[in-house]
């Protein structure tokens, strides 16, 4: 069953906005909140309302996750940067996003290619960056890279003596894993070299979109 989002928070002793008012609450002692109310006790009205607006201040900051627009002091995602919280799982922005500060690539797959030929070469799930060396002689050939989704970027560093060699529209690796490359040629890696690499949904190859040599 599919369940629709709330559209309305359940605001209560507050005016509406993200600069409210609270209005009507009084704060129950640590004491009275550890024992909660009695059976047959009138709560004070006070005490009713602060318990209904903290409600609604956690519903609108949770909400300010998904739905932005007009919660432009809720301060969730600084929240986030503060807290240094690390998101395990993928994760989709579906909006224009603003980073102020330095930004960190993360997720290091450190590698010996082995022979000197490899095919379909799989690259590990939540893996953006690459610290590979050959030890093929004199270089490992790289004919395709599995792990491709459409977007994914990763950056490959060349960090042994052996170079790496990266072939374009090789046959050895099935299609989708394959690489075009600039020129529509070999492209070798060597030490200390950096390619970036972006996968391209719509051609299913892994495209070059950056490099320092």
């Amino acid at each position: 069953m599919t369940i629709a989002k709330p559209t309305d928070l359940g605001r209560w002793s507050e005016t509406t906005g993200d600069s409210g008012t609270p209005s009507g609450i009084v704060v129950p002692s640590s004491g009275k909140k550890d024992i909660g109310f009695a059976k047959g006790e009138r709560p004070p009205r006070g005490y009713l309302n602060w318990l209904f607006n903290t409600a609604y201040e956690w519903f609108r900051w949770i909400d300010a996750i998904t739905n932005p627009n007009g919660h432009s002091n809720e301060g969730v995602l600084a929240w986030y940067v503060t807290n240094q919280v690390v998101i395990g799982t993928d994760l989709t922005v579906g909006r224009d996003a603003t980073l102020e500060g330095s930004v960190f690539i993360d997720g290091i797959q450190t590698v010996t290619l082995a022979g000197n030929t490899i095919n379909d070469w799989a690259l590990a799930d939540h893996k953006n960056r690459v610290e590979a060396t050959g030890n093929g002689i004199p270089y490992s050939d790289l004919t395709g890279m599995a792990g491709g989704v459409d977007g994914r970027v990763v950056v490959f560093i060349c960090v042994g003596s052996n170079n790496i060699l990266f072939e374009h529209q090789n046959s050895g690796s099935t299609a989708a894993n394959r690489f075009i490359l600039p020129g529509a040629t070999q492209m070798t890696l060597n030490q200390d070299q950096i390619a970036v690499f972006m996968y391209d949904g719509g051609a299913s190859r892994w495209r070059v979109i950056s490099k320092n040599f």
